[in-house]
């Protein structure tokens, strides 16, 4: 289902989407700096304005800046997200990623009604008992799995952590399971229903995560076939090369997919348009792709740039 909703809105993908993401931010900054309670009075998430009407509250939370105190923390942590934005744009393409992020801001929104409706059944106010006062809706949980979403794309990919720490992105979901763990404990102890509310938004956040990039099996519809096809080739000691290519090399008329090679010769992956391999570079990193017609493999420069073999 999320694969053919991906699929429909690739018409509609909008390019560099993070750029208009960070530039929101940024624009929340500027305007915390100008005037630090306008968001609050008048563009903050909050119900009971919306029910009186103000119906803009729904999308513009979103320019809360990550952080409000220091200009310098705010633009590293822009620079960060713009960076992990894209590249998991490239990586995975534009409409997942875009679908991703409507989907993130939905699931939030509904969890602050959801919220908002059970602290009203439960004849409380935020003002009259702390005890059910909730976290007010933010993207922050959202913006943690940006960087879990990348860790299970690229976990091997190296972070300078405090600028001089080198840090695999793997390790990042543990280093996020801790700090989801600490924003439990704080928040179960303003409240149980706080922490119940943090809890919600934390799974709701992890949740939205998995559905696009899950980390089993494969979240391309026929890749997974493919990438059994190409370990029973590998282990039977051949080398495996796609039927043809969309660009340099040239394409075959279909008969067959792998060709004797010498076992110490073996490559797992070759790019279809370039011909790379991996031995042509660590750093290289190499997908199938779903539409074309064939056992097509390709390296992070031609994933999304080549014309699809029907």
């Amino acid at each position: 289902m999320v694969e053919k909703l991906i699929k429909k809105w690739e018409k509609h993908a909008i390019p560099g989407f993070m750029r208009y993401i960070v530039i929101l931010y940024a624009a929340g900054f500027l305007l915390g700096m100008i005037n630090p309670v306008f968001y609050y009075e008048w563009l903050m998430l909050d119900f009971d304005k919306v029910f009186e009407g103000q119906v803009w509250r729904l999308v513009t939370f979103i320019i809360q800046p990550i952080n409000q105190s220091n200009i310098f923390i705010e633009a590293i942590m822009l620079f960060v997200y713009y960076s992990i934005g894209t590249s998991i744009e490239r990586i995975r393409g534009t409409a997942r990623f875009n679908l991703f992020y409507f989907n993130g801001v939905i699931i939030n929104i509904i969890c602050q009604a959801l919220f908002y409706g059970v602290a009203n059944l439960l004849h409380e106010t935020r003002d009259a008992l702390p005890l059910f006062d909730y976290p007010a809706v933010s993207l922050s949980y959202f913006n943690m799995t940006l960087f879990l979403a990348l860790a299970i794309m690229l976990p091997d990919m190296t972070f300078l952590l405090m600028f001089f720490i080198p840090v695999k992105a793997k390790y990042f979901v543990f280093i996020y399971v801790i700090e989801f763990g600490i924003e439990l404990y704080y928040s179960f102890r303003m409240g149980w229903f706080s922490g119940v509310c943090t809890l919600v938004m934390i799974l709701a956040a992890v949740f939205n995560m998995l559905l696009f990039y899950r980390p089993w099996g494969s979240s391309i519809p026929g890749q997974r076939k493919r990438r059994k096809e190409f370990e029973r080739v590998f282990m039977s000691g051949m080398q495996y090369r796609p039927t043809g290519n969309s660009g340099n090399a040239q394409q075959s008329n279909g008969s067959g997919n792998v060709y004797p090679f010498p076992g110490n010769n073996i490559t797992r992956h070759k790019c279809a348009v370039c011909g790379r391999t991996e031995k042509d570079g660590d750093d290289l990193e190499f997908r199938f792709c779903s539409k074309c017609n064939g056992n097509y493999e390709y390296c992070q420069d031609h994933i999304n740039n080549h014309t699809h073999i029907e």
